[in-house]
This record gives C-alpha cells, structure tokens and sequence, in this order.
C-alpha cells in the first residue's frame, strides 16, 4: 500500500516487523511515522528480542539537551586537551548487541534533531562510535496526529529508510491473545474494528492499542459497575464507552462457557453476530490441553468465520493446544474450504 502524502510505503505491524528486520540486517536506521499509541516502541522492542539484541535504549530527542549526546566538554589540564563526559546509556562495549532508538525524533528542535545528522549517517557523535553490532532506529508521530511535531529537516530525511505504520486488527487481536487483555475487548475491536484507533482531534481521550491495553489492566481489577462506565471513559472516550457497554451486556448475558468443558452439545450457538463475536473470543480464552476436544467439538458448532477467529486466537496464546488432533482436523478442512 502506497502513502500519496508522505510518497511512502504503509504497512501493518506483521510487515513492520519484516520491514524493520531488513533494514537493522543492512545496518540502516529507519524512520517510521504514525499515530501515537499504536504500538511503534513496544513493537521495536519485541523485534530486538526475537533478533537477539539485549537491550532498546529509548532515547526521546523531545527532551534531550544537544549536550547530553555528544557529552560536556571537561579540561584536561595535563594531558593538554578535552575530555567529553558522555550519556551513560550509550554502549561503550565494543560486543554490545543493541538498538539505540531515538523516539519522538520530529518532536525535537532543529538543533536536537541535528544532533541526529551524524549519529544516523556515521554511527558516532563527534568521537564516540556506536559499536559495531548496535543499530539506530528513529521514530516518531505524523503532523495529521496533532502531537509536538516540526519538520524533519531534509538531511535528516534523507539519511533514513521511511515507512508509515498503521494499525490492523488481525494483528492487534493475535497480539492481544498472546498478551493476556481481556476477551471481552478482543471480541469487541472484532466486532467494531473502527475502534481500535479512533482520533478525534477536539476529544482528550480517544481509543487505540496503547488506551485498549490500558483499559484491559482496570477491567482485570473488577470495577464496580457505576464506576466501570467512567474508566472506560477516562482510557477511551465517551463515545468508546456507550458503544462497549452495550457490547458488554452482551457478552455477560452468554451462555454458561465452562459447561462446554463437560457437555458442549448442551450450549447453546447465538445467532447475533455481535454475540458469536463475543462467543468466539470467551471460548478461544478458556481452551486448555485439558479441554481441547470439547472446544473443538462446540467451535465446530460455528460458523466457518468464527471457527477460524477461535483456531487464530487459541494458535497465538499457545502453541502446544494447535497440536490437538482435533484442532488440525478442523484447520485442515477450513483451508481445503478456503481453496475450493
């Protein structure tokens, strides 16, 4: 997918990965754009781990003195010369395997952000040198996100490999399964898949995958229900709030899932879509290797969109259960039904 306005590619976090992983093997930093809250610095640091770098240092160029990289000149008087006291987050190791990621890098001033100049192009900051195995990452928000932003100056620009990320719900949903947030909101961003990042300039709070992730946290604290209307207020907007409180009289009004444990035939199938949405996402959760046969046996009870959101989300929290013989029989004859 082509951005017009930015005349760069967009893509979603499963290819923002790729995309990434490319460039830090060809040791060029990038520059990625987007809305604040979709995911840009966890997602890096979920890349560093899976690539085997020990460590993200995050350095914010929005409140970083120009002094602070390059370090405060302080005399030698005997040796005749300067020494520069430098930031002790940067590695000094010469086997250090890390990513230096400069974030909110637009938000800064053109004198931070020409700080930047050299560090992207040469790795070194007057005589310091990055190490060897370390990378540089840049990122930070579009001028469309109305946060703290200044024009990147064209040198900059032109010493980064750019791409614009946008959330996706698939990914945002197999992210979700692996991260434990509540199945009513993965059913819910399912349902209503406009509000996983919904912006409105004139509102403070607003929904996306950082304010979800946030909410999840305080619906694991099982608010009174005069308050829970207020929180998810105070994470996502109101207009989230009306839309998901409806949705979760749904979902707490569903049939008694445990008892698929030990009679799944007995459950009843909802026929709503906003129900099966949430039917899928409870089943998904409870799925065990104690249990497996039984969920299969109710999920087969689906239709076929469902059964494969139940197979997607059970297949991202673990693994091990997609090895169920049960789980590979109804996989299979999906994808035979997918290529026929």
């Amino acid at each position: 997918m082509q951005n017009t306005e930015m005349n760069i590619a967009t893509v979603k976090p499963s290819e923002w990965k790729d995309f990434i992983k490319v460039c830090l093997s060809a040791d060029l930093p990038t520059m990625t754009w987007g809305a604040s809250g979709i995911g840009k610095s966890d997602g890096l640091r979920q890349i560093a781990e899976e690539e085997g770098y020990t460590d993200v240092i995050d350095i914010r160029l929005s409140v970083t003195d120009p002094t602070d990289l390059k370090g405060i000149p302080v005399p030698d008087v005997q040796a005749g010369f300067v020494r520069w006291l430098r930031d002790q987050r940067l590695p000094t190791d010469p086997k250090a395997k890390v990513i230096v990621l400069l974030d909110e890098v637009n938000s800064g001033t053109p004198i931070e952000q020409a700080m930047a100049y050299q560090f992207t192009l040469d790795k070194a900051i007057g005589d310091y040198v990055l190490p060897e195995n370390c990378r540089i990452v840049c990122a930070g928000n579009r001028v469309s996100d109305r946060g703290v932003v200044n024009t990147m100056p064209a040198p900059l620009r032109n010493r980064l490999v750019h791409v614009e990320l946008v959330p996706d719900v698939d990914d945002w949903t197999t992210w979700a399964s692996q991260n434990d947030i509540v199945p009513e909101l993965v059913a819910f961003v399912r349902w209503k898949q406009d509000q996983l990042h919904h912006f409105e300039p004139e509102f403070t709070a607003f929904p996306s995958p950082r304010s979800i992730a946030m909410l999840s946290s305080i619906m694991k604290k099982r608010p009174s229900s005069s308050l829970e209307h207020k929180l998810v207020e105070g994470c996502c907007g109101r207009g989230f709030a009306i839309e998901f409180t409806g949705f979760l009289k749904v979902f707490r009004s569903l049939p008694d899932v445990q008892r698929i444990k030990t009679d799944p035939d007995s459950v009843e199938v909802p026929t709503d879509p906003c129900t099966l949405y949430a039917m899928a996402s409870s089943v998904a959760r409870m799925a065990d290797a104690t249990n497996m046969d039984n969920v299969m046996k109710y999920t087969k009870r689906l239709g076929r969109e469902f059964q494969m959101l139940v197979l997607g989300d059970i297949g991202a929290r673990d693994k091990n259960l997609c090895k169920n013989k049960s789980f590979i029989e109804m996989n299979c004859d999906l994808k035979k039904l997918a290529q026929s």
